[in-house]
């Protein structure tokens, strides 16, 4: 019996120490353990990464403040021919002719480029017809292209006109030599593109005067 109650005192004795042995860990030192956790075994937080198609506002390009022209519109101006024909003395001198033999246009030589606003353009028709002028702008909406085409000019040969831009832009301009009694089927029809600048950069001494 001895025996026994002399193993049954070990046997506490153990346990107990033990359970001294698995108590909890004190706040500062669970803290110090935290601190030095392998990186292998943190929680992974993503970082986000803006994205590259964010919207950028438009800016100024050569002149236009249109959207299209500041996303690097790239308007496809109309060469002058090669073989440019002499009109004179019957048409004014011209910055240079746009033609394609047939009929053909160009900017009265008292300015130096197309601006938005009331421009003098000069027409030479050798396909005899009426006159009829319209435009677009390529680069961005706005309004069309206003023209004064008038009478006494004939029907062939010189023909002047006004041309007026409601807006700067890249253009494209449209002349056909029609049958006055079927003006809806074109007899003759040239197009050339050109660029036009703000009305505010023209200088004051090439102002419109009709």
């Amino acid at each position: 019996m001895r025996r026994v109650h002399y193993f049954s005192i070990i046997t506490l004795t153990l346990v107990s120490l033990l359970l001294t042995s698995c108590s909890v860990i004190p706040k500062s030192q669970e803290a110090k353990r935290s601190s030095t956790v392998p990186a292998s075994e943190t929680t992974f937080v993503p970082t986000l990464i803006p994205s590259t198609a964010a919207v950028t506002t438009p800016t100024t390009t050569t002149g236009l403040t249109s959207t299209r022209a500041a996303a690097g519109f790239n308007c496809p101006i109309t060469q002058y021919p090669s073989d440019q024909p002499n009109f004179s003395p019957e048409a004014p001198p011209v910055l240079g002719w746009y033609g394609n033999g047939r009929l053909w246009a160009g900017l009265d030589a008292a300015y130096d480029h197309w601006y938005a606003g009331g421009m003098k353009v000069a027409w030479y028709r050798i396909t005899p017809g009426t006159l009829l002028v319209e435009g677009r702008r390529l680069d961005a909406a706005a309004g069309s292209l206003k023209s004064d085409v008038p009478t006494g000019y004939g029907f062939s040969g010189f023909q002047s006109t006004a041309l007026d831009f409601p807006t700067e832009g890249c253009w494209e301009v449209t002349g056909k030599a029609v049958d006055a009694a079927v003006s809806t089927v074109a007899k003759e029809e040239i197009r050339f593109v050109v660029t036009v600048l703000p009305d505010a950069s023209r200088p004051a001494n090439l102002r419109w005067n009709p």
